[in-house]
């Protein structure tokens, strides 16, 4: 059938709210109502005038309730945001099942957002919850450390950015802070101790700390990254090779080198 909603032809179901046919997606869909301006599950409208429960139907007694929140729905099941809640309550809970200060923001944030299907969707990823586990429990370091102690992923470069925007972690620069893991990374595959730990001098006391000196305040780009990273491999492979007699060695960096 073709969907009152959003007009597509879809497999439908009648609603009971509005007595049209409506599609799955349309059924999950949130959107700010065109009514009362909050951000809800569309019950009726369309897509470019949506229309949530109560400004679809006002009459109360039409609607079940939520049995936490009392939010009208269809059903008498918790409703998405109270499963969030329940959901967030469980994760950061501390040994005495209280959420602690330090995840207090965190907590707040995600349990205001204005799509909770998302949030908790988010949070039922194992790697996810996992790590937001430990931080409830003090088995994790509340800190941009205990992050960088799990493998690189964009799951967790998607956390620790959430942890920045609700301010539960402090803001860092995370192109300069993936520089010195990728140097220490790739200098510790280098077998020579002697030529490595000249290398390791050239990479952190000149190469790092000349941008450090040129960025002041600012963070790093990506186009600087990507330049000391070929300078620090163009000096591993003049360690490897024989450099010819009276070469200085490390290589010399031009001026406007870590501006890419």
């Amino acid at each position: 059938m073709i969907c009152a909603i959003c007009g597509r032809s879809a497999y439908c179901e009648i609603s009971q709210a509005t007595s049209r046919p409506w599609c799955k997606a349309c059924q999950k869909r949130r959107a700010r109502c065109a009514g009362c301006r909050r951000v809800e599950l569309i019950r009726g409208g369309t897509l470019t005038k949506p229309l949530c429960a109560i400004c679809t139907r006002p009459d109360p007694a039409f609607w079940q309730c939520c049995p936490t929140c009392g939010q009208h729905q269809l059903s008498t099941r918790s409703c998405t945001r109270c499963n969030l809640r329940q959901r967030l309550a469980t994760l950061l809970a501390d040994r005495d099942g209280d959420v602690r200060a330090e995840l207090r923001g965190l907590h707040d944030n995600l349990a205001g957002s204005e799509r909770p299907n998302l949030v908790l969707a988010w949070l039922n990823k194992t790697a996810i919850a996992s790590v937001l586990r430990e931080f409830g429990t003090g088995q994790r370091a509340l800190s941009h450390a205990g992050l960088d102690e799990l493998p690189a992923s964009k799951p967790i470069e998607h956390l620790r950015a959430i942890l920045v925007a609700t301010s539960t972690l402090p803001p860092r620069d995370e192109h300069l802070a993936r520089l010195e893991r990728w140097i220490a990374r790739t200098l510790a595959e280098h077998g020579d101790p002697e030529q490595r730990q000249l290398l390791h001098r050239y990479a952190v006391w000149h190469l790092l700390r000349r941008l450090r000196q040129r960025d002041n305040a600012a963070h790093a780009t990506h186009a600087q990254v990507v330049t000391v990273q070929r300078h620090v491999r163009a000096a591993i492979a003049c360690s490897t090779d024989s450099a010819p007699a009276g070469a200085p060695w490390p290589p010399p960096v031009r001026q406007t080198s870590t501006h890419g």
